[in-house]
């Protein structure tokens, strides 16, 4: 190893003392606090020493971490697009970690384990993180190198392209990307981001154009009031408007990157409040009406954009045509006619807004029942009449014409009558003035381009007012999922103690020690309603193996959602481990409580066995993870079928790759649940689809690995 290289590695016993330096250097964090150092004296292992201290560094830090791997042939583009970042390379004595704070132009900022920043290539820092790996390669590409001939720089180019030949797909750093999590508050998350400066830039860029356009005319205008107009007045007219040009890419090009930037937060905030919502905010809804969902987060995203960028520059436009209209002929009667017509432009506004809301309410609508007919299209074909398979969409359909055409009349009214309009009545205000012989002809004629200037602000004003009122339309289905992004932000934060170590490591416990205690427990699903659970009572100790039985509808699966924490019991007292829900946190509460819902809840996702495994620890995963999810899979019976598979464990399943029979897909929620390695675990149901002989082996592998155990079951 170089001496560079060892001036860059931070060993995993010094992260946290180089976790600051890092922070210091970004705009991640705005709380400045001491982080300690992961604790080499804790009974784990490294890696999982590291994953754990992480985790707690994330939340007191509110910061959110990725871990993602890249390969050879894409290491450079990687690094040039993932600070600020740990990247983590294989060291003799155990992990250590490079600190990637920020790359611009080809550069690479990392900090050495002095505290210093060091600049460098990026060529030169991906060799760095690759020249163990290369060095195993060097002899066979020396062979290939003996005959190439020219100059050292062709010859140096040519290695690289055999070297990326060679291990081009090989995953050469796994590295863990730091970002502002959007848990926390809105507008300081964007402060924090790159919009302001975006928002900035493209303001400033179009108050520069705008200002370009009215200097342009005001030269020519001037030059033909004052009757000059000389070839130099023409010639710097010209000028001034193709300088707009190059101004006006450069406002599009702001306005693009704002724009992306602004949407990307908003769909990461989107992305995380649809994770947190409840299960009973979603339960009701079906596959319909959750799609009419994400058609409205793309639809308020793109609308909100783009009506939002109008109106900026409307706003903008419209400070220049006040400034206009003081200096014109008549600037009390056209401002008096600019408040006129604002006025009327809002109560347009608000008539469009309940048009469209209804016509939201009924294209939303039509969405789910649609989704809903084609997936019970075959039960439809045989159950229902022939002569009524259309009625519902039919009246769905002229509710919806109905719907479209009162919005559209009322929109073609705010862009059609608000500029014209405008327009009508500032001409009409100017009729004295332009008859008054003894009146100002300067000032008449400023005037008068006021009001044609007015009708082109009018007119973009009224498109942006159209888009911002489509977008509120449609918050009013997204803004509970963006609110429910901040659930649980302020997360309890502790030490890292024996408590925190892995589940699936041995611990220093009483087989006595009580898990969850549930104390006169109610709940009913309406307020008024008849309790379901009335005074439910459980304790669940370590090694207790818990039998739920009971017929259906009477409220198994109910008791299940409130020890899960999926819904909050009216009345009584639920505790894990001596702290209740709130204290804890949901999201903690629900690692050390996992569940196998019943098949209905519970779901295949079309990616690899492995992914659908490991849901519930870290991914990409790790070696030992994969030799875990490896060894519960053979003691669930499904060996065969992982020898079955082309790809093992990287076999795609799901509903369009590898089909799975109801016997499979349940063990594969109960492995998913053991992997999980909490410290108690419910199945509801979960054996109900197996085979005696197969039952009896799957029980026996949850008997042995879970700590404490409910299952569910039918009399």
């Amino acid at each position: 190893m170089s001496e560079l290289a060892s001036k860059l590695l931070w060993p995993l016993s010094r992260l946290g003392e180089g976790f600051e330096l890092l922070l210091a250097t970004t705009s991640l964090s705005q709380r400045l606090v001491r982080l300690p150092n992961p604790d080499a004296r804790l009974p784990i292992v490294p890696e999982e020493m590291f994953r754990a201290w992480l985790v707690r560094t994330a939340d007191q830090l509110q910061l959110e971490t990725l871990e993602v791997e890249t390969t050879y042939r894409e290491l450079e583009d990687f690094l040039r697009r993932s600070p600020p970042a740990l990247l983590r390379v294989a060291h003799p004595d155990g992990l250590a970690f490079v600190l990637l704070a920020r790359t611009s132009r080809g550069k690479a900022v990392v900090i050495d384990v002095l505290g210093i920043r060091r600049t460098l290539p990026l060529r030169g820092l991906a060799g760095l993180l690759t020249a163990k790996l290369e060095e195993r390669h060097k002899p066979v590409v020396d062979r290939m190198m003996e005959s190439v001939t020219g100059s050292e720089r062709r010859r140096a180019r040519v290695r690289r392209v055999l070297m990326t030949e060679r291990l081009g797909v090989v995953r050469v750093v796994r590295a863990i990307l730091l970002r502002d999590t959007v848990r926390s508050a809105w507008w300081g998350l964007v402060h924090r981001s790159p919009v302001p400066l975006r928002l900035a830039s493209f303001l400033t860029a179009h108050a520069a154009e705008y200002a370009l356009l009215l200097l342009s005319w005001f030269t020519i205008g001037r030059a033909l009031l004052e009757d000059r107009l000389t070839a130099g007045a023409v010639v710097t007219w010209g000028l001034l408007l193709l300088t707009t040009v190059p101004v006006r890419m450069l406002v599009t090009d702001l306005g693009g990157r704002l724009m992306l930037e602004a949407g990307l937060l908003f769909k990461r905030r989107i992305l995380e409040g649809g994770l947190r919502l409840l299960t009973d905010e979603i339960r009701t809804q079906g596959a319909g009406q959750m799609l009419g969902r994400v058609m409205e987060a793309n639809l308020i995203e793109t609308l909100a954009q783009s009506g939002g960028v109008l109106a900026l520059t409307t706003v903008i436009e419209l400070a220049g045509l006040l400034f206009i209209i003081a200096r014109g002929a008549a600037p009390l009667t056209q401002f008096l006619a600019l408040v006129l017509t604002l006025a009327l432009a809002a109560l347009l506004g608000k008539r469009l807004y309940v048009a469209l809301g209804s016509l939201s309410d009924t294209r939303l609508e039509l969405t789910h029942e649609t989704v809903e007919q084609m997936v019970g299209h075959r039960t439809r074909l045989i159950e229902e009449r022939p002569d009524r398979w259309h009625t519902r969409e039919d009246d769905l359909l002229d509710r919806y014409l109905a719907s479209m055409k009162t919005a559209d009349c009322r929109a073609a009214r705010l862009l059609m009558l608000i500029p014209r309009g405008w327009l009508i009545v500032a001409i009409v205000a100017l009729t004295p003035f332009i008859l008054d012989a003894n009146g100002s002809f300067d000032t008449t004629a400023i005037s008068v381009g006021a009001a044609f200037l007015g009708m082109r602000v009018f007119a973009q004003g009224t498109s942006s007012a159209v888009h911002l009122v489509l977008a509120a339309v449609a918050w009013k289905r997204i803004g509970p999922i963006f609110r429910a992004a901040t659930r649980d932000a302020q997360a309890p934060t502790c030490e890292l103690w024996q408590e925190d170590l892995p589940m699936d490591r041995p611990r220093v416990k009483s087989t006595s020690a009580v898990v969850l205690q549930a104390h006169d427990l109610v709940f009913r699903y309406r307020e008024l309603g008849r309790p379901l659970l009335n005074g439910a009572s459980l304790t669940v100790r370590d090694g207790d193996r818990i039998l739920l039985e009971g017929p259906s509808g009477g409220g198994k699966s109910t008791f299940l959602s409130l020890l899960m924490g999926f819904r909050d019991p009216q009345s009584g007292l639920l505790l894990l481990e001596g702290w209740d829900r709130h204290a804890i946190g949901l999201e903690r509460w629900r690692q050390k409580v996992v569940a196998a819902p019943q098949f209905h809840e519970n779901r295949i996702f079309a990616e690899s066995l492995a992914f659908n495994l490991l849901l519930g620890r870290a991914w990409p995963p790790s070696p030992d993870d994969l030799r875990a999810a490896r060894n519960i899979c053979a003691e669930l019976g499904l060996g065969p079928l992982l020898k079955r598979m082309p790809s093992g464990m990287d076999q795609l399943v799901g509903e369009i790759g590898w089909q799975l029979s109801h016997g499979e897909q349940s063990r594969i929620f109960i492995a998913r649940a053991l992997l999980q390695s909490a410290r108690m675990m419910v199945l509801d149901e979960s054996f109900g689809a197996l085979d005696p002989e197969t039952m009896r082996r799957a029980l026996r592998c949850v008997l042995d690995r879970a700590p404490a155990l409910i299952v569910i079951a039918h009399p």
